[in-house]
């Protein structure tokens, strides 16, 4: 079998590796080369944007299941390896990381805007577990502490200009890997801690070990 083809666009005989396969054709490899193929496609896009993005719209809304399940196998196989390299990231990029937050936080601010009645609801609901969690014998200088710690989260969210949350190091209502609700944290001064709110809420109400 021959290894070279002559691409019917430029003309040019290339490696078959250059030519992507294509069951139709009677070679089962395309008529034109990959470079040439990638061409006409960034035409294509150039010409009818509307067309192109439908369609890459459709594709992913068809392909939406099995692209998840890939990610989230890729996820549980390589999460030392994604978080190794997300920290590597945010350490090699601190002046997109502050631009991200403060994008972030106007985003939030916009949306907890136009949603009070829930965030009044969840508000409501997260002073009643707190409540329950507050042991009987937190006395006046244990709240001081903890409006300290609150105090701090604000301060730190007006000089960063990103949200900084107060988050309880064992959760209210803790759960784990199977979402299981497994430990209740205590609203006490020494399980609150100021962090910024990204990483409240990515670590949400899951236990960390």
């Amino acid at each position: 079998m021959c290894s070279l083809k002559k691409c019917s666009k430029c003309e040019i005989e290339k490696e078959l590796s250059e030519f992507s396969k294509q069951s139709k054709n009677p070679d089962g490899m395309e008529y034109h080369c990959k470079l040439c193929l990638r061409e006409k496609r960034k035409q294509r896009a150039l010409d009818n944007p509307g067309k192109m993005a439908e369609y890459i719209r459709k594709s992913r809304q068809k392909h939406l299941e099995k692209r998840r399940k890939e990610d989230r196998n890729y996820s549980r196989q390589n999460r030392q390896k994604k978080t190794d390299n997300y920290k590597n990231w945010r350490h090699n990029n601190p002046e997109k990381v502050k631009a991200a937050n403060k994008k972030h936080y106007q985003y939030q601010r916009k949306w907890l805007k136009s949603h009070s009645e829930l965030t009044a609801y969840h508000a409501a609901a997260r002073r009643a577990l707190a409540k329950k969690a507050t042991p009987p014998w937190v006395d006046k200088e244990h709240k001081d502490k903890i409006k300290e710690i609150y105090k701090s989260a604000r301060v730190s969210s007006e000089f960063h200009e990103i949200p900084f949350h107060v988050d309880h190091i064992e959760p209210l209502k803790g759960i784990n890997e199977n979402r299981e609700h497994v430990s209740c944290g205590l609203n006490v001064w020494w399980n609150l801690q100021s962090i910024p709110a990204s990483e409240n809420m990515k670590k949400s109400n899951k236990l960390i070990n």
